[in-house]
C-alpha cells in the first residue's frame, strides 16, 4: 500500500493498531485527530539503535578505473570517515526529521573510554567539529580545491564524490536525511556528494553485489550486533558496510584490517558461549572507533504505535525489538477490544 495513504487512514482512526510505516513527522497532525479518530499514540522504542546510519562499503571497487580506485582508497582510510561524522549537524537532523525525539550520541554511549576519562568510546567522532575534520582532510591529502571549494584526490587530481544510495518510500525519509547531510559535506568540508535514490528491491540488490558507495539504514540495538550481524557486521553474507568482504567470509576468508577484526571475534563468540558477551561489546566498539557506520540520529521512536483507545492490555512501554518482531513481544494473543469494534 501507498504509504501516504496508509498515514492518511491511520489519521482517520481505520486502523486498530498500526505502528508500522506509521510517519513520525505528522504526529502533529495524529494528536490534533486523535479524539475524532478516537485513538492513542504510543511510541515503541529499540535501545542503542541507529536510525539513519551511513555505511561506507570499504570494499566497493566502482569501475576499477583510477578515480574510483583512489576513492576507494579513501573509504578505507579511518581518518576520512571521522571527518565525515564530525562534519555532521546531527541536532538539525533530529529536529527536522524526528521533531527532537531522538538522540545524537553514538553507538558506544555510556561505554567509559579508558583513554579519555570523562568521555564515552567514540564520543568526539559523533560530535560536530568541522575544524578538526578539516584539518584530518588536509593531513590525508585532500588539501587541494577546485574553484568551487570542493577537494580534489592527490593522484588523479579529480574530484572525490561520495556517492548516497538510499531506498525511497522505506521506514524513514533516507532521501531527505541523506539530502541534508550531502549539503552539510559541501558546505563544512568541501566533499562534494551525489544522492542515488532506488525502489528498496533494487537498492537491496545493488547493495548485495557491491555497487553502493554509502549505504543509508537503520541498525538494530547494539545488543543484537552478533545475533544480527548484517547490520553492524561484515559476516555471513550481505551487510552494508563491506559486503563483498561478508561474502567471502562465508568460505572462511578473513578481511583486512579492523573488519577482520571483527570477523575474528564473532567467529569466537558464535563457537564459545563464554566468549558471546564481552566480544559483543568488542566488536560494536570497533564499528564506533573506526566510524562505521556514522550514526546521525539515535533512539528515536522506531515505531510511532496508533492505538484505538478500546484496545487493552497493550504494554506501556512496549520495547522494540527486531527478534521479538514487536508487537510480538508485547503479545498481542492477550490483547482485547472492550465493546468490540469501534
Amino acid at each position: 500500500e501507498n504509504l501516504e495513504v496508509l498515514n492518511l487512514k491511520a489519521i482517520a482512526g481505520e486502523f486498530t493498531v498500526q505502528g508500522r510505516h506509521i510517519d513520525l513527522s505528522k504526529l502533529p497532525v495524529f494528536k490534533e485527530n486523535s479524539d475524532k479518530g478516537n485513538y492513542r499514540i504510543q511510541f515503541w522504542r529499540q535501545p542503542e539503535s541507529g536510525i539513519a546510519n551511513l555505511y561506507i562499503n570499504q570494499s566497493w571497487e566502482g569501475d576499477g578505473g583510477a578515480v574510483d580506485t583512489e576513492t576507494a582508497k579513501f573509504l578505507n582510510n579511518r581518518d576520512f570517515r571521522a571527518a565525515l561524522s564530525m562534519g555532521i549537524e546531527r541536532d538539525e537532523i533530529n529536529e527536522v526529521f524526528f521533531l527532537g525525539l531522538g538522540e545524537t550520541g553514538g553507538l558506544c554511549a555510556g561505554w567509559d573510554d579508558p583513554n579519555d576519562p570523562g568521555h564515552y568510546i567514540g564520543e568526539h567522532l559523533v560530535e560536530f567539529n568541522p575544524d578538526e575534520a578539516n584539518a584530518m582532510l588536509d593531513a590525508i591529502g585532500l588539501d587541494k580545491k577546485d574553484a568551487d571549494g570542493m577537494r580534489l584526490m592527490p593522484e588523479t587530481g579529480e574530484k572525490i564524490v561520495v556517492v548516497h544510495s538510499v531506498a525511497v518510500a522505506a521506514f524513514e525519509d533516507y532521501e531527505g536525511i541523506d539530502s541534508m547531510v550531502i549539503e552539510m559535506w559541501k558546505k563544512h568540508l568541501g566533499i562534494d556528494g551525489k544522492l542515488d535514490a532506488q525502489e528498496r528491491s533494487l537498492w537491496s540488490s545493488r547493495r548485495d553485489e557491491n555497487e553502493t558507495m554509502l549505504n543509508s539504514w537503520e541498525s538494530s540495538g547494539r545488543a543484537g550486533a552478533i545475533i544480527t550481524p548484517n547490520h553492524l557486521g561484515i559476516v555471513g553474507g550481505g551487510g552494508f558496510i563491506a559486503p563483498k568482504w561478508a561474502d567471502e567470509h562465508m568460505d572462511g576468508t578473513i578481511a583486512p584490517g579492523w573488519i577482520g577484526e571483527w570477523q575474528n571475534l564473532y567467529d569466537e563468540a558464535v563457537s564459545d558461549a563464554a566468549a558471546y558477551a564481552p566480544n559483543l561489546q568488542k566488536v560494536v566498539e570497533l564499528n564506533c572507533v573506526n566510524a562505521n557506520p556514522i550514526t546521525t540520529v539515535m533512539n528515536k521512536p522506531t515505531y510511532t504505535a496508533i492505538i484505538k483507545k478500546n484496545v487493552r492490555n497493550v504494554p506501556n512501554p512496549l520495547p522494540f525489538s527486531y527478534h521479538a518482531q514487536t508487537s510480538g513481544n508485547g503479545f498481542p494473543e492477550t490483547w482485547w477490544l472492550e465493546g468490540g469494534n469501534q
